[in-house]
């Protein structure tokens, strides 16, 4: 995610990763990635703004239906 952030030019809304590009990334050894719920994306999410103490979301967003939203802090 960060990776496609510094692409994009550090834009300041963030940015946008889909669940399937997330999938891919998460579980590259599955045989099938794709196969997996969006439910695991979610746990994953969850787990990782409780190691960033971002309860209030405000670094990683849910986008509804899409994915996650990125917004680094200054």
């Amino acid at each position: 995610m960060l990776d496609r952030h510094w692409e994009l030019g550090e834009p300041p809304e963030g940015v946008v990763v889909s669940l399937s590009r997330l999938k891919d990334v998460l579980w590259a050894e599955d045989a099938d990635p794709q196969a997996r719920r969006n439910g695991d994306v979610a746990n994953v999410a969850w787990e990782l703004r409780e190691a960033l103490q971002d309860k209030d979301q405000q670094l990683l967003r849910t986008v509804r239906d899409e994915g996650y939203r990125l917004v680094p802090r200054p």
